[in-house]
């Protein structure tokens, strides 16, 4: 049987991060091999960024965290 590989989990600040890298002027070959990650997922969050949707991820999380502390609150 073969296990799957375990994905990578970045914080959202790790990702503005290097998000603020790119568009600062660094190349994302270089931001990519410094920071540890593929440059094509570092696209995805130049990407996401751009289309704004890179910060509200941490707005659904968070709502959704309160959800869960709200339904546990009232039960």
């Amino acid at each position: 049987m073969t296990s799957k590989a375990k994905r990578a989990q970045y914080t959202l600040e790790f990702k503005l991060e290097a998000v603020r890298l790119v568009k600062a002027g660094q190349s994302m070959a270089a931001v990519a091999a410094t920071r540890g990650v593929v440059e094509q997922t570092l696209y995805n969050w130049v990407k996401a960024d751009g289309e704004g949707k890179l910060a509200r991820s941490l707005w659904a999380r968070s709502r959704w965290s309160l959800r869960g502390c709200v339904r546990k609150w009232l039960a």
